[in-house]
């Protein structure tokens, strides 16, 4: 058994509350931020409000469609620079970062997505081994890893099969195997369980905290309020681009 299975093999997988406190080393800080697409409307707006994540946190993103929650996670990416503030992750501060030390930047996080982005050509082992390939790792490496995260997302035995011939929760741990096979520090889903049925999205987010339970820092950004509610971690709540609520052992709605 691999170092990195043992790891997660002794971990518990069903759902617990984060005990991680937030004085921890710092993964992402969000510092009155405002990101406008048009003059007269601000996709986030977070003006007199700062949000930090320590690392290996677990956090929700909550909020209804158009509350900013895409914009928030392109932005960690630096898929979209912000109009005004300041956005660290991991030490770097993405207004300031190199455009040539960007790729860099996001061969260390993992992003899971709703629609999955498979390729579709390509098996469950050639799609996780492409973001190996990718960032220039041996084909030694490639043989012993990919196999290995497979079998952590349990799907050793569909190592040959193409995303047409998987389910959706199937394909989706494809997802989730090609974004930790690097083994990042951090973790960005967006609505990762949109496209599945309750009990699929559940081990979906049982793998994703198993994950966590590594020291990745993982956020999730969701509308799924049975999930958030069941899960109890730390919630961030957007709407319409502010943020209204940031909560330990969150819930989906507001908190009365």
């Amino acid at each position: 058994m691999s170092d990195l299975e043992s790891t997660l093999n002794q971990i518990v997988p069903e759902p617990a509350i984060s005990r991680r406190p937030r004085g921890g080393p710092q993964m992402i800080l969000v510092r009155e931020v405002v990101k406008r697409y048009v003059a007269d409307r601000a996709a986030i707006d977070f003006r007199g409000q700062d949000i930090s994540i320590a690392s290996g946190e677990f956090v929700f993103i909550v909020g209804h469609s158009g509350s900013g929650k895409s914009t928030f996670i392109r932005m960690l990416l630096r898929e979209v620079l912000p109009t005004s503030g300041q956005i660290v992750v991991a030490g770097h501060d993405l207004a300031r970062i190199k455009a040539s030390k960007v790729p860099l930047l996001r061969r260390n996080i993992g992003c899971v997505f709703q629609d999955f982005k498979l390729l579709p050509t390509k098996t469950a082992f050639e799609n996780v081994a492409f973001a190996l390939q990718v960032i220039g790792k041996s084909k030694h490496v490639i043989n012993t890893q990919v196999p290995e995260v497979l079998r952590l997302v349990g799907l050793e035995d569909k190592i040959h099969s193409y995303p047409h011939e998987l389910s959706g929760g199937e394909q989706q741990r494809v997802s989730v195997a090609r974004a930790f096979v690097n083994r990042p520090p951090l973790l960005l889903c967006d609505e990762p369980t949109g496209n599945l049925d309750p009990q699929t999205s559940l081990g979906i987010m049982r793998l994703l905290e198993r994950i966590n339970k590594t020291g990745t820092t993982t956020l999730i950004a969701t509308h799924d309020q049975e999930m958030v509610n069941f899960m109890r971690q730390r919630v961030i709540a957007l709407d319409e681009g502010r943020l209204v609520r940031d909560q330990d052992r969150g819930v989906y709605g507001d908190v009365n």
